[in-house]
């Protein structure tokens, strides 16, 4: 004899015989609203803009006092090569001066004694002009022996509207994802219970490093990030 099985009833085999993953589960709990809970995730490209760039300078002298007037000089110099090369003054920011001791190489019967003192600062330059960076970058390799270029990163200098779009990306796939997976139990989205979302740092940071830099005569392609968005919403099932 053959049955015939009811809507509700054909409901219930397909929520036992066939279970969502955990994430989209519906939950039944007494006296509370069928949830169902979905994630998403938005991408939107971006395109850096600026370059963080971190050089200083190295200097040794016999005395304390002569090392620290000569890393001063020589930071002076190389903020001037810096400004000359097309970064505003209001983007250098000098940093990290210090003028340390060093000492003779250990012997056996003698103590160690000071030789000299080493005195070094950095400077961080945000370059806004990507498409002449170079021209401070090879500035920065030609400023003398007591320079060193550390490292130079890409960032975006404002990426929230990137982040605006991703986001409004992950909600509409978190949607998407619980309005079909209601109609597969046979059933509505209801209100939205809570939702919550995280971010990724769109261009994470990267540092180039002096040899790279050198090698590409400081011609260096930012690439692209990606502003990445992922979402949780909990929707009430009608």
């Amino acid at each position: 004899m053959i049955r015939r099985l009811t809507a509700a009833a054909a409901a219930a085999l397909l929520l036992t015989a066939a279970p969502l993953p955990a994430s989209a589960q519906a939950r039944a709990t007494p006296g509370a609203e069928d949830r169902l809970e979905v994630s998403g995730e938005g991408r939107v490209p971006v395109k850096p803009d600026i370059m963080y760039v971190r050089s200083g300078v190295e200097v040794r002298q016999a005395k304390a006092g002569d090392a620290y007037q000569a890393v001063a000089k020589a930071a002076t110099r190389l903020v001037k090569v810096i400004t000359d090369s097309g970064v505003a003054a209001k983007d250098i920011r000098t940093d990290e001066l210090s003028v340390q001791p060093e000492y003779t190489d250990e012997q056996p019967g003698k103590p160690r004694a000071i030789s000299g003192y080493l005195g070094t600062e950095r400077i961080f330059a945000t370059v806004r002009d990507l498409p002449n960076a170079h021209v401070t970058l090879n500035a920065i390799m030609a400023a003398g022996d007591d320079v060193e270029l550390d490292s130079v990163t890409f960032d975006k200098d404002d990426s929230s509207a990137e982040l605006a779009a991703a986001e409004k990306l992950a909600f509409a796939d978190a949607k998407a994802k619980a309005v079909q997976r209601a109609k597969m139990i046979g059933r509505r989205l209801g209100r939205v219970i809570t939702m919550s979302a995280s971010t990724v740092d769109p261009i994470p940071m990267h540092f180039i490093p002096k040899a790279a830099i050198a090698e590409a005569n400081g011609n260096l392609s930012p690439g692209e990030g990606v502003a990445r968005v992922s979402v949780s919403v909990t929707y009430a099932l009608l």
